[in-house]
C-alpha cells in the first residue's frame, strides 16, 4: 500500500533532505511538509537530498491537523511516531489493510498534541 510521511514542523532543512532521500529508496508515494517544515527550493533541502526531491512527490500544507484529517477523511490510517506512554513498539503493531500515513514531529517538542489525539496509532521505533 502507499505510504505517506507527514513532516510536523521539522525545524532542520537538513533532516528534511535526509528524509527526502529516504522516501525515495523507499518508494513512499508523497511527503506532505507542514507549517514551518523546510521545503525545496530550500538551497539546505536540495543539499541534502542529494537529487531525491526531484523524484519524491512532496506537497506544502499549512496545518499539520487539517493534513491529518484530510487524509483519514479519504480513509487513509495515521499513525504518530512518538514516544508516550499510549505508544506501541512499531515491530508489535499490525500493519493497516488501508494506505497508510506517519507524522514525525518536530526535533524539541515531538509531534502537536492535537494532531497526536487524531492518530489513528502511536508508536514508537
Amino acid at each position: 500500500y502507499p505510504l505517506t510521511i507527514i513532516l510536523d514542523n521539522v525545524r532542520s532543512a537538513h533532516n528534511v533532505g535526509n528524509i527526502l532521500r529516504l522516501a525515495e529508496a523507499a518508494r513512499v508515494a508523497n511527503v506532505v511538509l507542514c507549517g514551518i517544515t523546510p521545503a525545496p527550493p530550500n538551497p539546505k533541502v536540495l543539499k541534502t537530498a542529494v537529487g531525491a526531491a526531484e523524484y519524491v512527490p512532496f506537497e506544502r500544507v499549512g496545518s499539520t491537523l487539517e493534513a491529518v484529517r484530510e487524509l483519514k477523511g479519504k480513509g487513509v490510517a495515521v499513525w504518530g511516531v512518538e514516544t508516550t506512554s499510549q505508544s506501541k513498539t512499531i515491530w508489535k503493531v499490525d500493519m493497516p489493510s488501508t494506505n497508510l500515513a506517519v507524522v514525525f514531529g518536530n526535533e524539541l517538542v515531538g509531534i502537536d498534541a492535537q494532531v497526536l489525539k487524531e492518530c489513528d496509532e502511536l508508536v514508537c521505533l
